[in-house]
């Protein structure tokens, strides 16, 4: 009953996630030419924060223990944080505060959490379905995210229109954030994990769009 309960909450944290994302990743690169940033401009954005992320996630690979420790605690913080810090990538239209930021966001190990939970919960066959399951929700999600945000831009005052949009994603996406907080995590608390990982790939993923 307990990990019926947890393939729901997984389901239900990716069909939030999905508008999530379509309100803030999916237009971060818009707001960022919107406020005068060219081809230069976002290619040092995506630079500096690739190799932000990357550093970050080969230190929780080297030190997966930080994982396995207050998991529910770190993991609804985590989440929720990510979450939090795109409402502040509209109010300012300086390009090093906007890396920062969105190297921070980038480099928190929510992904890692997600995968960890996932994977040390579940059942091989478990594992299967709901993750079947949170791309089919996620996907609908996402294509309802893109048109609702895309009538937004092109509805809202220039002035404000990004505000609000990342604004409305943020709450989305804690709305996410709720159904991790409601997760059981005993199974992957303590877990003990091996100096050697076959497959870093599930826990370690650095481009998790089910965030």
């Amino acid at each position: 009953m307990s990990d019926q309960r947890l393939k729901l909450l997984l389901i239900s944290e990716a069909s939030f996630a999905g508008i999530y994302i379509a309100f803030t990743r999916g237009l971060i690169f818009v707001y960022l030419v919107s406020i005068g940033n060219g081809v230069d401009g976002i290619s040092l954005v995506v630079g500096v924060v690739a190799m932000v992320t990357t550093a970050v996630h080969i230190l929780l690979y080297k030190k997966p223990s930080f994982l396995v420790n207050r998991v529910k605690e770190k993991f609804t913080f985590f989440h929720g944080l990510e979450r939090i810090l795109w409402i502040f990538i509209p109010l300012t239209n300086d390009t090093i505060l906007i890396i920062i930021i969105f190297s921070v966001i980038n480099s928190l190990p929510t992904g890692s959490f997600m995968n960890l939970v996932t994977y040390g919960s579940l059942s091989e066959d478990e594992i299967k379905d709901v993750t079947s399951k949170r791309f089919a929700a996620f996907g609908v999600s996402t294509l309802i995210g893109f048109a609702l945000a895309m009538f937004l831009v092109a509805l809202l005052p220039p002035d404000t229109k990004y505000f609000y949009i990342f604004l409305f994603g943020a709450l989305i996406g804690l709305m996410s954030t709720i159904s991790v907080f409601l997760m059981k995590m005993s199974k992957v608390e303590g877990m003990q994990m091996p100096k050697g990982i076959e497959q870093p790939d599930r826990v370690f993923s650095t481009s998790s769009f089910l965030k």
